[in-house]
């Protein structure tokens, strides 16, 4: 570990983690990572949001933060003045978030209050990215075999070939498409409100269920849930179970047990939030509500447990006595439990995923590099971890226990 001298703000790293720009005072200076060398930035009273590999390109977020904030592009060895991306790009629209370099370094994805933007630093415009992110639900990315199976931008879902990268397959009608399970031989999407079961060799897809609100997988097991009703679809024939709800709900985020005998689901609205635990019985639904904040959770793979990603950190509790296990700061935007129900795999708004063990709750491993924070995590059946980047980069990581 290299000590770098006192700072103060957070520091950014270049594209290819080989340089960090640290605020010093009222300026920025730039330390090679590996040979210690520092170099002062130029760039006054800027703000330093991402730089590209070599930082030789720099992010910034210069102008009155109050009237006039504005995002730029600077040459770290240029003497002339930032380039304004776009008039139209300002940081009032971004709200001073996140940004990160593409892998091709032709690109930047800037993520804010109103959504994500990708800048085409050739043009130096930006355009509006609309993600397909149905609350904080357990995925925009499920596996089978050697394939992932992703939504990105306003398109439909692809399938990513985990040996190759090779992207092959499109999988929607031309809305916003989620993946929400698949074999070998087929693959469920939820669109439109929509569950559609496609076949992997072509052909449309068959309607499965309307008036969806949400929807998750649990290996072969597939819930669903509408506004009053819940439907589980087990095994190949594809025929539901249904559990009518005592009352309307439209329920934003699911995750569920191993054979979806346990669910947790819960929405965040202007009218009240709640996260409901849903145990299977008979033709019952029996409904425990865990929690009136609608904090996104994770229901193990066994039922017994819930990680909730909160703002500050995630929380691990018993879901039959609501009893803290344990709490990990840090904030907590995607999270999953590993098939086994051993660890909790955790992603946050940066470029490390790490992995807890669930009995101690400490941190076993740390992935770095991952591009930029995670949206969506995923394991293979061979026990790899996939995620899916907020710039749309899918990576494959072997964890080692």
């Amino acid at each position: 570990m290299k000590t770098l001298g006192a700072t103060s703000g957070q520091p950014v790293f270049s594209a290819d983690s080989k340089f960090v720009a640290v605020r010093v005072g009222g300026g920025w200076q730039l330390v090679d990572m590996q040979t210690s060398r520092v170099t002062q930035l130029a760039i006054g009273q800027a703000d330093v949001m991402a730089m590209s590999a070599g930082a030789r390109t720099l992010l910034l977020a210069v102008g009155n933060k109050e009237r006039d904030p504005q995002l730029t592009l600077q040459e770290r060895a240029a003497s002339r003045q930032p380039r304004l991306l776009s008039p139209t790009i300002t940081a009032v629209n971004f709200g001073w978030r996140q940004a990160a370099w593409s892998a091709d370094g032709q690109h930047l994805w800037v993520a804010g209050s109103q959504g994500l933007f990708q800048v085409n630093l050739g043009t130096r415009q930006a355009k509006a990215v609309k993600l397909t992110i149905f609350g904080q639900n357990q995925g925009a990315v499920v596996t089978a075999g050697t394939h992932a199976f992703v939504n990105l931008d306003e398109g439909a879902v692809v399938s990513v070939n985990l040996t190759t990268g090779q992207v092959s397959g499109t999988f929607g009608q031309g809305g916003a498409a989620l993946p929400v399970g698949a074999t070998n031989k087929e693959v469920v999407t939820l669109e439109g409100g929509r569950l559609l079961r496609w076949n992997l060799n072509g052909g449309a897809p068959r309607l499965l269920l309307k008036g969806v609100t949400v929807a998750a997988s649990q290996g072969s097991t597939v819930v669903a849930l509408t506004k009053d009703a819940l439907y589980r679809f087990q095994g190949a024939s594809w025929t539901p179970q249904q559990w009518a709800l005592r009352q309307p709900v439209f329920y934003e985020w699911l995750s569920i047990s191993v054979g979806g005998e346990r669910l947790l689901a819960g929405y965040a609205g202007m009218e009240g939030s709640t996260t409901d635990l849903m145990t299977l019985s008979g033709q019952q639904a029996h409904v425990k509500i865990l929690s009136e904040e609608g904090i996104p959770a994770r229901l193990s793979p066994d039922g017994t447990r819930a990680a909730w990603l909160q703002a500050d950190g995630v929380e691990l509790t018993d879901v039959t006595s609501s009893r803290v296990l344990w709490f990990a700061p840090g904030q907590a935007r995607a999270g999953m439990f590993t098939p086994d129900g051993t660890h909790l795999v955790i992603a946050g708004y940066g470029s490390t995923v790490v992995v807890h063990d669930v009995t101690s709750g400490r941190v076993v491993q740390s992935l770095s590099g991952n591009g930029g924070w995670a949206d969506s995590l995923a394991f293979t059946e061979d026990g790899q971890l996939v995620t899916l980047g907020v710039e749309g980069t899918v990576r494959v990581w072997k964890l080692g226990r």
